[in-house]
């Protein structure tokens, strides 16, 4: 595996409080990008993580990095499965309960960027494919999480990763974007239901983060990975760079954190100003 848990620099300690101590928190599409660094961040910050990603064999080398890593978390435990199955949420949130006897926290990341394509191209087969991933699932997710939640006492958090897409337009983005408009919907509609049973729904809109599947992007502009088709992207980005998918980490911590406890409903770009402009 290229990017690996090992390369993302150890927190000194004292630097920041462990905030996510005590907590259990299951997080989607976990084996690499935004979803490993969301899991190695709340690792970090203190808590036991249930893992969930379908490439099994990314899934536990992950896993097992995280483990050799030690520091302040109270365990992992992972589930191999497709997020579109219903049986994957569920057994992700039984596991939660079961090896680990809460839950706390939920992150929605796994999803799909789907082609990049007009609109008047794209197939229903990939307009079923697109809600299938990035849209039933969060759903879903959020469905199985509450009773969980209130199980536990003491109210959860709940992150989705949206998109800035779900924000703005953005040409051969339409699936994409209508999907994670959809989720954005969710959150605040879900986050208006949960909030009596002190249960906080929030989603993070990222810009262009670099991890792969951002390449799809790359490679439709001016070939993948390319100079000349990061530059042009880089051009859009007010602070003139992709955001790493260690900063969405640390934002999906806050937010499942106790300092973010009177923070629910909002729809939080991050994403270098690009919304600015």
């Amino acid at each position: 595996m290229s990017d690996t848990v090992s390369n993302i620099k150890e927190p000194q300690k004292g630097s920041r409080h462990f905030r996510l101590a005590q907590k259990v928190v299951v997080v989607t599409g976990a084996a690499k990008g935004i979803g490993r660094a969301v899991a190695v961040r709340c690792a970090d910050e203190g808590a036991a993580v249930v893992l969930v990603d379908r490439d099994a064999k990314t899934l536990n080398d992950t896993v097992e990095e995280l483990k050799a890593r030690g520091g302040e978390n109270t365990g992992y435990s992972s589930v191999s499965g497709d997020i579109s199955d219903e049986s994957t949420i569920k057994a992700m949130i039984d596991a939660a309960l079961e090896r680990h006897g809460r839950l706390d926290g939920l992150v929605n990341n796994a999803g799909i960027f789907g082609a990049y394509n007009r609109f008047e191209n794209n197939s229903t087969e990939t307009f079923d494919q697109m809600i299938s991933v990035n849209l039933r699932p969060a759903w879903m997710a959020m469905k199985y999480a509450k009773p969980a939640m209130l199980a536990s006492e003491g109210g959860g958090s709940i992150v989705n990763v949206a998109s800035m897409a779900a924000m703005r337009a953005n040409r051969g983005l339409s699936l994409y974007g209508m999907t994670k408009g959809a989720v954005a919907n969710l959150t605040f509609n879900a986050a208006t239901e949960f909030a009596k049973y002190n249960i906080r729904v929030n989603a993070i809109c990222p810009g262009p983060i670099d991890t792969d599947m951002l390449g799809t992007v790359e490679e439709f502009i001016d070939g993948r990975h390319s100079d000349v088709s990061r530059a042009k992207i880089n051009e859009t980005i007010p602070l003139g760079r992709y955001g790493k998918p260690e900063e969405i980490g640390a934002v999906a911590a806050f937010l499942l954190s106790d300092d973010a406890g009177f923070v629910t409903g909002v729809r939080m770009p991050v994403d270098g100003g690009q919304s600015l402009e």
